[in-house]
């Protein structure tokens, strides 16, 4: 296992990504590449083709937004990856924006046959585009962001924005049923005959133009899709013929979403054949499993047969818990399930809102053909009637809220929602309103299972005994939060009491003295000593 340093932003040549690709490939190990830290902020320029990668690889880049390897719209994608054998192989791509692939054919950033991650990186402006054919369904171009064939594609903390996948009519006025030139599938990612993992990622604002179009945002074919704490929104089918999921299209395979928002997408269909399905989710063939999510704002057009403006589920099993589906649309000549549309499976609905959704044809909030399951959940303010179900019944119904009161529901008239907006966990939800007739109506066996609602940790299912009905659940009021104290002060030494200023210093106090004797007399000179003088004796007179 080596290690290759990319040290210039050179299309090859030493110290270029080419040149240490090739090394890389000359060696049978899963080697790394790196980049000098000199490359921040710059881009790698492509001129002289793809690049190929045929080894196990890493490629360790500088950060999406500080290195871009960019194909400048030369006629050719950026990144080849294929061994030429069955033997998958595991790349890792970290840390690149990927942008200026325009091949003719599939996988306008990435193609890979083998086991790709691609994490913290951004696959941006990219297209692919058909070949015009003559009087036949022509050829498929698949995946203007990333189109993965056979392999385990996983992409995490990725953006995958604004790629495209273009075909064509073949010949611009079609007149036969089959005249659909290219099949362009897969605005973002394609897979087929693999697997596809999506977490912490957004696939937003891609398209797909022209033929049969299929996946807005992901197409898949028999392959298994799992979208995680990610937002698919913005995606667009603008088609002339068929043309199925503006957000995602899964035929032949099972499709999980869970904590992801699926918003604003959209599938248009225009010829007078034109059949649009799923503005938000297509499921066909196999089992769809939606929670703890919301789709919203999709929309489903054409002038034929247009179903499920949220989500279409036909031939498999549907589940929706703790979810959110407002505000979807279908319209057309016929249009059914403006929320949801389900066809030759089963449908169960648990713990979820399903509100202000319109379709031209019947069921505004929910169509069904098949055995439906209803549990605590709201089907309100639609357009279209609320629900329209071709059994003419509702097969497990436990404590459901439907507005128009058909089918026998244990709540109907209005639920009392708030708006569709934030109201706390990572997905937009309605909260209840303080007079709803949803508070503590719901059934608790029905919720087993679920420990929080749509929002996730911290906002429990089961609030004050009996669970709410719909993806919502109110919470027991908190104590209000204590007005904001001043900062307590630390504590400070005590302030000492004023003490008299030190005397200036003063000479030393001389030790006591005896006292001055008073003065005296002086002492008189000495004298001779004083003799008496004799007297002359004198008789007595």
């Amino acid at each position: 296992m080596a290690t290759f340093n990319v040290t210039n932003t050179m299309d090859a040549g030493n110290g270029s990504l080419r040149d240490a690709i090739a090394m890389a490939n000359a060696t049978p190990d899963a080697d790394t590449i790196t980049f000098d830290s000199s490359l921040t902020g710059m881009t790698i320029g492509l001129t002289s083709g793809e690049l190929s990668i045929t080894n196990p690889l890493t490629i360790n880049g500088l950060g999406a937004n500080l290195l871009t390897v960019d194909a400048q719209q030369n006629g050719f994608r950026v990144f080849n990856i294929d061994n030429g054998n069955n033997d998958l192989i595991d790349v890792f791509i970290d840390g690149l924006t990927i942008t200026g692939g325009n091949p003719i054919g599939g996988g306008g950033g990435i193609f890979t046959s083998e086991n790709l991650t691609v994490q913290d990186s951004i696959i941006s402006g990219n297209t692919s585009t058909g070949i015009e054919g003559q009087y036949d369904i022509g050829r498929s171009i698949d995946g203007g962001g990333i189109n993965s064939y056979g392999g385990y594609l996983k992409i995490v903390n990725t953006d995958i924005i604004n790629n495209e996948v273009k075909g064509q009519l073949a010949d611009g006025n079609p007149e036969f049923q089959n005249d659909f030139g290219d099949d362009p599938d897969g605005g973002g990612v394609s897979i087929r005959n693999g697997q596809l993992n999506v977490v912490d990622s957004t696939i937003s604002g891609n398209k797909v133009t022209g033929g049969l179009s299929d996946g807005g945002g992901i197409y898949g074919w028999y392959s298994d899709i799992t979208v995680t704490n990610s937002t698919i929104s913005g995606n667009t089918l603008e088609g002339t013929a068929l043309g199925s999921g503006g957000g995602i299209y899964n035929r032949h395979g099972n499709t999980t979403i869970a904590n992801s928002t699926i918003a604003n997408n959209s599938t248009l269909m225009t010829s007078e054949f034109g059949s649009a399905d799923g503005g938000g989710i297509f499921s066909r063939n196999g089992d769809l499993e939606i929670t703890n999510s919301t789709v919203s704002g999709n929309s489903a057009v054409g002038l034929d047969r247009t179903d499920g403006g949220g989500v279409y589920s036909k031939n498999g099993n549907l589940t929706v818990a703790n979810s959110t589906i407002s505000y979807n649309s279908t319209a057309g000549n016929s249009a059914d399930g403006g929320g949801i549309f389900s066809s030759s499976g089963i449908a169960t609905i648990t713990n979820s809102t399903i509100y202000g959704n319109s379709a031209d044809g019947r069921g505004g909030g929910l169509f069904s053909e098949g055995r439906t399951n209803l549990t605590n959940t709201i089907i309100a303010n639609s357009t279209g009637r609320d629900a329209v179900l071709k059994t003419s019944k509702i097969d497990t119904n436990v404590n459901n809220l439907i507005e128009d009161g058909h089918y026998n529901p244990f709540l109907s008239g209005d639920p009392g929602l708030g708006p569709l907006q934030n109201n706390g966990g990572s997905t937009e939800t309605h909260a209840l309103l303080s007079d709803s007739i949803a508070i503590d109506a719901g059934d608790n066996g029905g919720a087993t299972g679920l420990t929080f609602d749509q929002r996730g940790q911290e906002f429990d299912r089961i609030v004050n005994g009996t669970v709410d009905i719909g993806a919502y659940e109110v919470q027991e009021p908190q104590p209000p939060a204590p007005e904001p104290q001043p900062p307590t002060p630390e504590p400070q030494p005590p302030t000492p009491e004023p003490q008299p200023p030190t005397p200036e210093p003063q000479p030393p106090t001389p030790e006591p003295q005896p006292p001055t004797p008073e003065p005296q007399p002086p002492t008189p000179e000495p004298q001779p000593p004083t003799y008496l003088q004799r007297q002359p004796y004198h008789p007595h007179r």
